[in-house]
């Protein structure tokens, strides 16, 4: 008996000269030299297909909200296991207060577990963002508002060719699930 060196189609058995074959599906023909002598090996690889079902550990969830004069485009993502950023869901909504309800009607139906971190990113555009940061406050949400510069440098790294409102909404979301943003705070009676 002549001991095979490991290899990946045999089993590591000590066997005279013909191979063991894996049983399986795939063919795969080699020539190996065994005491000077060249032979040709016939091996089959198994590989069966496993389906695990794993239910994928939502770490934290985020909304980037693109604020502009008419509209507000809105991205919902997910955090998973594994810092593995989902986008579930694009919309766009107008910048009004019908606008506001639909949207958080899209939140409220996104988000299943409550018990998740949950936060909401927009920019600083003039004055059409301060409406809905309001309105996203009033509904007890956490909601970070960022200048567009430091947004526009977390974008560079993501090294995007394109952008439209969609994909700004999506830097926007990436940038809430990945970063620990401070809360915005709107204006008290005493500051005004």
């Amino acid at each position: 008996l002549l001991e095979i060196p490991r290899l990946p189609c045999f089993f590591r058995d000590r066997i005279a000269l013909k191979p063991v074959p894996i049983i399986g599906t795939r063919q795969h023909k080699t020539t190996r030299e065994v005491e000077g002598e060249s032979h040709r090996f016939c091996c089959f690889f198994f590989s069966p297909v496993k389906k695990i079902i794993m239910a994928t550990s939502i770490i934290k969830q985020g909304v980037g909200i693109d604020v502009s004069k008419k509209e507000l485009s809105a991205c919902f993502s997910n955090l998973e296991q594994g810092q593995k950023v989902r986008t579930l869901s694009t919309r766009t909504f107008d910048n009004t207060a019908s606008g506001f309800k639909k949207m958080d009607a899209w939140i409220s139906s996104h988000r299943k577990d409550t018990d998740v971190p949950f936060s909401i990113l927009m920019e600083a555009t003039g004055v059409y963002y301060e409406d809905a940061a309001y309105f996203i406050k009033g509904r007890e949400h956490c909601v970070s508002v960022l200048l567009p510069n430091k947004t526009k440098a977390f974008a560079k790294s993501l090294d995007y060719k394109s952008k439209t409102d969609a994909i700004d909404a999506k830097i926007l979301a990436q940038m809430a699930l990945e970063r620990a943003l401070p809360e915005w705070e709107p204006l008290t009676p005493k500051m005004l």
